[in-house]
Formats: structure tokens, sequence, C-alpha cells
């Protein structure tokens, strides 16, 4: 027997003993209260019918109850339903059944014990011609209580048998796809995610969203677990050209095989590789803090229109290399705009999508950046983020290349995906989705009509004014 079955019939037995024990309280508690209530209301009912029959002589036959007309100020009986005649003094009373009690201690209604052992209920009734006890058994108190602990018995007994069968077949149908889940977990954590196989499909319950949750995590790990091998392919490659580089170069000039100049020109290309490979250690330092929970960002108002100059300002020397031209386009009221990001992360982004729309640009042609509003409906289910506003500023930066392949295009902004127009180790779309993403902004990117890829990011409403 599995644990969870074990679990399963343990708490079906406590639920059921918790059940039956509260009722067996109430019912000890209320109903038999309830139940002597309504027999004392018996008792006052019945005290009529047998005063009728001392006044009108005849003879009350009803065996279950028993009556006595004690008179007020003696306590002694004067008739019962048992001797139908007038009785006066302890002659009268020695052999009576009615003999045996004190009138004078009794008091409205209560119990009392007859000497032969019976319990019995009683309840008084004054009347001009003396007070009227009737008596009944309280046995019938006794035997409704057996018969309701009875009851609760059977019902007890029986909700075990039920219990048992059920708790075994409600532990297998949990823990057969929970077995399969730990197997399909086991198979995720040892990276083989071939063997995972979905067998929940109609449960309609959370089972069923946990193995489709898990179907998802596999399935992002093993994309994560792809791009990863070919990263650290991507920096093989990328660390060993450069490594090469120095290295031939520092070994010409220990075997004294270059002149003065030739010294000169290897060690500045020492110089550059080894830039170029602090450039991609910092980079990937730099997507390593971003992606830390803890990374603040140092936020603050910077008007855009003066943002977008600094961004063109330092880029310019970068374009004219290529007489590629920047096309910056917004109106004035979007000019007087202040928006509140960090500016220095913001900046880098900015840079980044600017110096992959450059490599992509043919030379002798321009790169638009677009700054307008739009609302929510325009891009929804496009952009990727949580929509948290109805109105934005769109940024967009647009390109004259080839565009993006469209197996390509959903994986852009993971890292290690790199282009192959690109050059680089393919960390700067990754880290230009964790700054956006830091900042709260929705972010997308498509192909143009007319060719041309367009990056764009939104910045809700709330961080512009």
């Amino acid at each position: 027997m599995s644990r969870i079955t074990k679990k399963f019939l343990k708490y079906f037995l406590i639920t059921i003993s918790c059940i039956v024990l509260i009722c067996f309280i109430l019912s000890s508690l209320f109903l038999s209260k309830l139940y002597i209530s309504q027999q004392y209301s018996t008792l006052s009912a019945e005290s009529n019918t047998i005063l009728g029959s001392y006044l009108t002589g005849y003879q009350y036959k009803n065996n279950d109850f028993k009556g006595v007309l004690v008179d007020s100020l003696t306590h002694e009986e004067i008739w019962s339903t048992q001797n139908k005649g007038m009785m006066h003094g302890m002659n009268g009373r020695s052999n009576n059944f009615f003999s045996h009690f004190d009138y004078s201690t009794l008091e409205d209604k209560g119990t009392t014990q007859h000497p032969n052992g019976t319990v019995y209920l009683y309840y008084k009734k004054p009347t001009t011609y003396g007070d009227l006890y009737v008596f009944r058994s309280k046995i019938y108190v006794d035997n409704y209580l057996k018969i309701i602990y009875l009851i609760l018995g059977i019902i007890f007994l029986i909700g075990i048998i039920i219990s048992i069968p059920m708790a075994i077949l409600l532990g297998k149908k949990f823990t057969t796809p929970v077995l399969n889940l730990k197997k399909n977990a086991e198979a995720i954590a040892s990276g083989a995610y071939s063997s995972f196989s979905l067998t929940l499909e109609n449960t309609n319950d959370e089972l069923e969203d946990l193995s489709y949750a898990m179907e998802h995590m596999k399935n992002q790990l093993s994309l994560k677990d792809k791009l990863q091998r070919e990263f650290i392919a991507n920096v093989s490659h990328d660390f060993k050209t450069p490594l090469s580089i120095i290295r031939n170069c520092n070994e010409a000039i220990y075997d004294d095989l270059l002149d003065k100049d030739g010294v000169k020109a290897y060690s500045n290309s020492s110089i550059v590789q080894v830039d170029r490979l602090n450039k991609m250690v910092s980079n990937i330092m730099h997507l390593s803090k971003l992606q830390s929970l803890e990374y603040p960002l140092n936020r603050k108002w910077v008007n855009i229109s003066e943002f977008i100059s600094s961004i063109e300002k330092d880029f310019t020397i970068f374009l004219n290399e290529k007489n590629i031209s920047l096309n910056v386009l917004y109106s004035d009221e979007i000019s007087d705009k202040k928006i509140f990001i960090d500016e220095h992360q913001l900046h880098r982004c900015m840079v980044n999508f600017l110096s992959n729309s450059a490599i992509v640009t043919p030379n002798d042609s321009y790169i638009t950046l677009r700054i307008y509003h739009v609302n929510s409906d325009v891009i929804l289910g496009t952009a990727h983020g949580e929509s948290s506003s109805n109105n934005y500023i769109k940024i967009s930066i647009e390109d004259n290349g080839p565009g993006i392949d469209d197996d390509l295009i959903n994986l852009i902004w993971d890292r290690y995906t790199k282009n192959s127009q690109s050059g680089g180790m393919g960390l700067g779309l990754a880290i230009n989705k964790e700054i956006l993403t830091k900042h709260n902004f929705l972010y997308d990117v498509k192909n143009a009509v007319d060719g041309g890829a367009i990056f764009s990011f939104y910045i809700p409403n709330k961080h512009f004014k």
C-alpha cells in the first residue's frame, strides 16, 4: 500500500470517527434533552385525559401512564389510576404504587426512582381538586437513545467498510499520476528529456495542470540546454580565435621574427584581441548581474529628447563609417515628455539595438528611430511581458537589412542565440531583454513588410509624464 493510500485511509477514518463522535455528543446533549422535553409535553397532555377520567368516573386504561391526585396541603393521595376509589391515610397507600413517593419533595417536573429500581418521569398539574401527578417510565427515553447510538454505531461501521476500498481506490488514482510525474521529474533532472511522457490528459484537475506545467518546464529546459551547448561552442570558438592570434603574435615577437614596425603592429593586434576578450567577459558578467534579483535600477526622470540626442551623439561615428544615417521621428509633444528610467542601462540597450541594425544595414542606407504614442490594443498579444497600462510610448528601431529568419524570430531574445551576421556571442539582445524586463517595459520584434527588422519597446504611462 502506497504512502498516499495510507494517508487517505487515515484521513477517512479520522473524519468518520470525528463525525460519529460529534453525533454521539450532540445526541447526548441535545437529542436526549429534546426528547425528554417532548415527554414532559406528552405527560402534560395526558394529565388532561387522566383528570377527565377522575371527574367522569371512567376507567383510565392506558398502562404507559400512571396518575395520582394528591391533596395540596396534606400531600395525601386522594385518587389514582391504580386504585379507582377515594383513599386517605397510610392504610389506603400501603400497597399502592404511588405510596412510595414523598410528594412534598417532588417539584413541578423531573425524574424520580421507585424502590423497585425503575426511574420515572413525572409531571405535576395543579387543579382545584389537588395536585395531579402523572408518571411514565424513563425506559422510553433510554430505549430511544439506545436506538440512536445503535444507528450511529452502524453508520460508523458502514463508513469504515466503505472508506477502506474508497481510500485504496482514490490512493491508486492519485498515486499513479504522482509516480508518473516523479518519474518524469527525475528524467528532467537527469537531462533525459526524451523519456518524458505526458499521460494526464483528461483529469481536469490540478494534476493535469501540473503535468502540462512540467511539460512546459521540460521544453524550456531542453531549449536552454540546447542554447547553452551552442553558447559553449560559440564561446569556445570566439575565445579561441583571439587567443590564437595573441599566441601567434607573441610567438613571432619572442622568436625575433619581426622588425620594429612589425613588433609594434603585432603588439597592437594583441591589444585589440585582448580588448575583444575583455568585452566578451564583460557582457557575460553584465548579463549575469541583470538576471540577479538583487540587481537594482538607478531610475530618474530624464527628458526623452535629451536622452535620444545623447544616443545620436555617441553613435554618429559608428554610423559614419558605413555612411548610414539615423532618422529620428517624433512629434513636439513627445519631445517634451520625461521618462522614468535607468539612463545608463537603457542607453546601453538602445546602443545594442542600433549596433545590431547597423551591422545588417547596407552602406549608404539609413536606420529609422520612431517615438510615438500607442494604445495597448495595438500591441496586445504581440509584445513580450505583462501589459500594465492602456497608453504607451513606443520606441522602435527599423533597419534596412534582410530581416530575421522565421525560425529564429521567436528565439532572438534568448541568450546564446547568435545570428550569423552579428559576429558576436549572441548576448546583446539577451542583455536588452533583461534591461527592459527590469524596467517592466513590453518589447517585441518583427519583420517589416518591405524588408528589414523592427525592434520595439513600450514605456507605460506611469513611467512618463
